[in-house]
């Protein structure tokens, strides 16, 4: 078996399954399929794949199953890209390959920049172990709290 074949499917499904579950994880989806659907009749299969794993990586949240199930969609990714690499001609590959990592990647809409108007108090909090982060001009007053409340440092 050519070891190359079994490297790129090994990268390509570990990054199907990292963009799993991000923010921006409908417009990678999406792009992974279209990936797929440009190469033959896999996107079909391919749309089925991806809505699987995202259900049962939605399904227990708790971080020993999700470790559990991403190892097991990685082996499940890198059957389906392996196999598929396997018949494809060496140029089809690395234009595949190339189209897969692009479509793994995250996507500008997931950090671009929103601006918003408010007139009272704003609440920016991040969940489940995600990061959130504002920008802000503030005409008046402006009161920070830590998240987390612990014994008081020394020097603060």
């Amino acid at each position: 078996m050519n070891e190359s074949i079994v490297a790129l499917a090994a990268a390509g499904g570990a990054a199907v399954v990292q963009a799993a579950g991000t923010d921006a994880w409908t417009a990678t989806r999406e792009r992974i399929r279209q990936v797929f659907s440009r190469h033959h009749d896999r996107g079909h299969q391919a749309a089925l794949l991806l809505d699987r794993m995202e259900s049962e990586l939605t399904a227990d949240p708790s971080s020993a199953a999700q470790d559990l199930l991403r190892n097991q969609w990685r082996g499940v990714w890198h059957g389906y890209l392996e196999s598929w690499l396997q018949q494809l001609p060496h140029t089809e590959r690395e234009v595949l390959v190339d189209e897969l990592r692009s479509a793994s990647a995250p996507s500008e809409a997931a950090h671009r920049t929103v601006d918003v108007q408010v007139g009272r108090d704003v609440t920016v909090r991040a969940e489940s172990g995600s990061v959130a982060s504002a920008s802000l001009r503030v005409e008046g007053g402006i009161h920070l709290s830590a998240p987390f409340t612990g014994p008081p440092q020394p020097g603060r």
